[in-house]
This record gives structure tokens, C-alpha cells and sequence, in this order.
């Protein structure tokens, strides 16, 4: 049993070599909405 977001979940089991088919999601935590802002006048660095 672990708590992960699904893709970082399914990432992180094949980087270690387990069969992600295998799992199963059976209790969301939380749900949450992603989102990226961009500015043309951010520094590169």
C-alpha cells in the first residue's frame, strides 16, 4: 500500500522493475486541480 498521485505511482513502479498492471487504485486521498502560469518577463535563470 502506498499513497501516490497515479502517474508518479505508475512511474516509480516501473523505474523499480514491478509490473504497474498489478496495482489497483482503491481510495482517493484527495483530488486537485494542476496549473502552469507562464510570464514572458520571468528570468531564464
Amino acid at each position: 500500500m502506498f499513497a501516490y498521485e497515479i502517474n508518479s505511482a505508475q512511474y516509480e513502479a516501473k523505474r523499480h522493475g514491478h509490473d504497474f498492471a498489478k496495482f489497483e487504485a482503491v481510495y482517493t486521498l484527495k483530488e486537485g486541480e494542476l496549473y502552469f502560469a507562464f510570464n514572458k518577463e520571468t528570468d531564464e535563470n
